[in-house]
């Protein structure tokens, strides 16, 4: 049960997540951010920092209150002088760009040189085995030695805590009771970044450079394996050269690591704050609950309620979350990667902040948008006379038709997002994406798309989607309902034994069971039929030709790759690039017509209630024999009802596209045809479809379910004629 617990939550958020893309309560700002000001000094009574260029002015905080504000880089607080004071300092911005967030801090600390032994000696008492350094930085933010021995103590009665813990309860406590006892959290961080970062990545560094070295002397000694070699030592010296530029960052430029690292951690300790012990109760309830039974639908809904709460009243400031995306370049340098884009994109990281604002915002509306209701059809569900795939299935389908409903209601809101970067700020995002995903992976055919054909395709099957997503609303989610079932039939042919776990059916034969199988698989094509056709309705040709050029060109990309293994040279990709092109103008409006008909042709004429029809009938018979013959006469005679004159022409069209292209010399050279063998080709596929548009009535006037032995005869021969056509294509030297 607790595992069914965990799905559960795990299906709230997979959900929620789609919804990541004004209807915001937001107040935010997409002007850039002036920087704050830098490297922060106290000598004697006078505050200085480094000018940040652009800048207004500057404000001057002292233990987070305002005091006063200059157009100076400079501050004597001498008239306010007390024994400890922690200076920040926030830019004044020009038009245009927004006021920058607080500096790090620097403090005045009265008796500086006692404090920081005092520091060490307090240290050094905890166990806690620092360098000097890390106890002057503490005190530079204003650290006493006081605090460094409470903050000592309470750290080792959390260890204890933990160690005696017995529940998730007593977990709780300590966390509540150390974090309600942290003070000046930016002085720990920023010890641990100037004091001891650097050294953790210089040994990191000192690896890396060891371990090239051995490769490199291996490599010598074994030339036979010189590629997996030189393969490692490539890995190595692009780790390297990012944790050098991190190095560099670290020492050159602490301050936006240390705000950076001090926001997330204070993000985390504010949500932590707001959780009460009634919420860790209830979840402490619902977690141990062993029987659907026990489970109480207005607890769900309270936790759910308190959650939303908590998420809603933490929800991150525009500039705590800029702190955070501005060292989207440094994770970039550590994952290897060298990142411009920042450059190029007008504040890349303001905008990622917002943009991630909404997505919280997206998030939070989604579950509060799962009322009383919800809550109690869950439970409902789990208590019910369902099994337990059935239970998951329908709990799925309630939750998708909740998140429709949201969609609708926060459509503004999903536009938002989207829209905070322009088309051209996307293209350039998207091209570092592939640049970036280059570096990594071999060309799968993904970094052939154009960033167009990716707007085109956002456009056009995001539309596509919003419909299907409704005709699976509309169709009460039999979709998912037929797939779960559908997944869930089991053999043991040792044992012989044949069912179904979500409709809880056993079956006395292997042959019944696959027989209802194939019952269960039309119902899901006939469901998948319905909501495909709801999404091509919302499409045009100029759709379906992006959607095919994007397709195509990622095919050939991996069968030429795939070639690689066989030929000593891949072929030429623009070969087929242009053969694509050439298909596509002559030939996709044609298909996008005739699969849009195709898909209106087996709805309207009930072709899924026939092949259940179908498949019954053959069971209840059950004469292999007469079943291939009743499946051909079906099979022609759908072609036959759906080959109308129209049709054929659109079938011509396409034929006639594909021939040219095979008429091209480079495609020949490749295929290893000739003009003479396509011709033939050609000929000999007009004659099949010639043939069955003259003969096709004759198959199709018979009745399937009453054939007789004459009607064997008339088949055979017809199969015959059919089959000696495909030996003719097929032989085409």
């Amino acid at each position: 049960m607790k595992k069914l617990v965990l799905l559960l939550f795990g299906l709230f958020f997979a959900v929620a997540m789609l919804s990541c893309t004004n209807g915001s309560d937001l107040s935010v700002d997409l002007d850039e951010f002036i920087g704050a000001p830098t490297q922060l000094s106290v000598d004697g009574t006078v505050l200085s920092w480094t000018a940040v260029e652009e800048a207004r002015g500057y404000v001057i905080y002292v233990d987070d209150e305002e005091v006063d504000d200059t157009k100076d880089t400079s501050f004597d607080f001498s008239s306010m002088l007390a024994d400890r004071m922690i200076f920040r300092v926030q830019t004044k911005a020009p038009r245009g760009m927004q006021d920058s967030a607080l500096s790090a801090s620097v403090a005045y600390v009265a008796n500086k040189d006692e404090e920081i032994a005092d520091t060490k000696v307090a240290l050094a008492a905890a166990g806690m085995s620092v360098s000097d350094e890390f106890a002057e930085e503490l005190v530079n933010k204003g650290m006493l030695a006081s605090e460094v021995t409470d903050m000592a103590d309470g750290f080792n009665d959390f260890l204890d805590a933990i160690d005696s813990a017995s529940d998730i309860q007593e977990i709780y406590e300590a966390f509540d009771n150390f974090f309600g006892e942290v003070e000046n959290l930016e002085a720990v961080v920023s010890a641990f970044v100037v004091s001891e970062l650097p050294q953790i990545i210089q040994e990191q560094i000192d690896e890396l450079e060891s371990n090239i070295l051995y490769w490199e002397q291996s490599k010598a000694y074994n030339p036979y394996n010189r590629d997996y070699y030189n393969s490692l030592i490539d890995q190595a010296q692009t780790e390297l050269a990012a944790l050098e530029d991190l190095l560099d960052e670290v020492n050159d430029n602490p301050d936006s690591i240390v705000l950076a690292i001090t926001s997330t951690m204070e993000y985390f300790i504010s949500v932590e704050e707001m959780i009460s012990e009634d919420l860790v109760d209830s979840l402490m309830n619902i977690s141990e609950v062993e029987e659907a039974s026990d489970l109480n639908a207005a607890e769900l809904f309270t936790v759910k309620e308190e959650v939303v709460n908590i998420l809603r009243e933490t929800m991150p400031s525009q500039e705590d979350m800029d702190l955070i995306f501005q060292v989207y370049d440094l994770l970039m340098l550590v994952s290897g990667t060298s990142s411009t884009v920042s450059s190029e994109v007008e504040n890349l990281s303001g905008k990622l902040a917002v943009q991630a604002m909404y997505t919280i915002e997206a998030f939070i509306n989604f579950l509060d948008a799962l009322d009383e209701d919800y809550f109690n059809d869950l439970v409902g569900y789990l208590n019910g006379d369902y099994t337990d795939p059935m239970a998951m299935a329908e709990i799925a389908i309630m939750t998708i038709e909740y998140f429709d409903s949201f969609k609708s209601d926060n459509q503004t809101l999903l536009d938002t997002i989207n829209e905070v970067f322009t088309d051209e700020e996307k293209e350039i995002l998207y091209n570092d994406y592939l640049a970036t995903l280059g570096d990594f992976t071999s060309d799968s055919g993904i970094t052939s798309i154009s960033f167009q054909s990716i707007l085109v395709l956002e456009d056009s099957f995001g539309s596509a989607f919003d419909e299907m997503l409704d005709m699976f609303v509309e169709r009460d989610g039999e979709l998912l309902r037929q797939l779960v079932i559908m997944n869930s039939y089991s053999t043991y042919f040792y044992s012989e034994e044949y069912y179904n776990d979500a409709l809880d059916e056993e079956y006395d034969t292997y042959r019944e069971m696959t027989f209802n199988e194939d019952l269960t698989r039309i119902q899901f094509l006939e469901e998948l039929a319905y909501v495909l056709q709801a999404g091509y309705k919302e499409l045009s040709a100029e759709d379906y030709s992006t959607f095919l050029d994007v397709y195509l060109n990622i095919v050939v990309l991996q069968l030429t790759n795939g070639y690689g293994y066989y030929l000593d040279t891949l072929p030429d990709t623009s070969v087929f690039e242009e053969a694509i092109t050439t298909l596509i103008d002559n030939s996709a409006e044609q298909q996008f017509e005739l699969l849009t008909g195709f898909g209106d042709f087996v709805l309207e004429e009930d072709v899924f209630q026939l092949m259940t029809d179908f498949t019954t009938s053959m069971y209840v018979k059950n004469d292999s024999e007469y079943e291939n013959y009743a499946s051909f006469v079906i099979a022609i005679q759908l072609y036959d009802d759906f080959m109308t004159n129209a049709n054929r022409d659109l079938v011509d069209e396409i034929e006639a596209a594909v021939i040219l292209i095979l008429m091209m010399d480079d495609i020949q050279d490749f295929i290893d045809l000739t003009d003479s063998d396509v011709t033939d080709m050609e000929d000999q596929i007009n004659d099949l479809l010639d043939y069955l548009d003259d003969n096709a009535s004759t198959i199709n006037a018979m009745d399937w379910e009453d054939l007789s032995a004459s009607d064997f005869t008339a088949i055979d021969d017809f199969q015959q004629d059919v089959t000696d056509i495909f030996i003719e294509i097929s032989t085409i030297e």
